[in-house]
């Protein structure tokens, strides 16, 4: 069945298409599908050379938690980077809770930031000592010379 026109020859080699009614092919709820034959497909979506000029602008609602990390993360990343570079390394926990302190966000949320930081792309890594029984922050090899040492090229 053409849903556009009513029902085709159950033996017609006539190929249907499963349209989207508003356009949006990301919407596939059954509510927005219709089944058209391709002459009414095309009538209904045009090529795009034949398509008027359409704006479609979406915004996605900020919500209260991203608006503070708008303002936490900025901050956390600063005062890390500046402690970093006095101290060479932090223990991971004054790291997170001095850091929630510093930002006025919770441990939780310092957590996922140093969790970026210290990603495979950050400039930090997380070094558990033995001797110490206490996991680091300490800075790449490769972003940040050890105290005595000459930056790598």
């Amino acid at each position: 069945m053409c849903g556009q026109f009513g029902s085709l020859n159950p033996k017609s080699r006539r190929r249907l298409i499963v349209d989207h009614i508003d356009n949006n092919p990301d919407n596939n709820h059954v509510s927005n599908l219709q089944l058209l034959c391709r002459k009414h497909n095309y009538l209904k979506n045009p090529r795009l050379a034949e398509r008027r000029e359409t704006t479609i602008t979406t915004t996605i609602p900020q919500t209260d938690e991203m608006e503070k990390s708008k303002v936490c993360e900025p901050q956390f990343r600063t005062w890390m980077m500046e402690r970093m570079k006095k101290e060479h390394r932090v223990t991971k926990d004054d790291a997170i809770n001095a850091g929630a302190e510093f930002a006025a966000c919770s441990p939780v949320t310092i957590l996922r930031y140093l969790s970026k930081l210290t990603s495979s792309v950050g400039p930090f890594y997380i070094r558990y000592d033995d001797d110490l029984d206490e996991t680091f922050i300490e800075w790449r090899d490769d972003v940040f010379p050890k105290p005595g040492e000459e930056q790598k090229p």
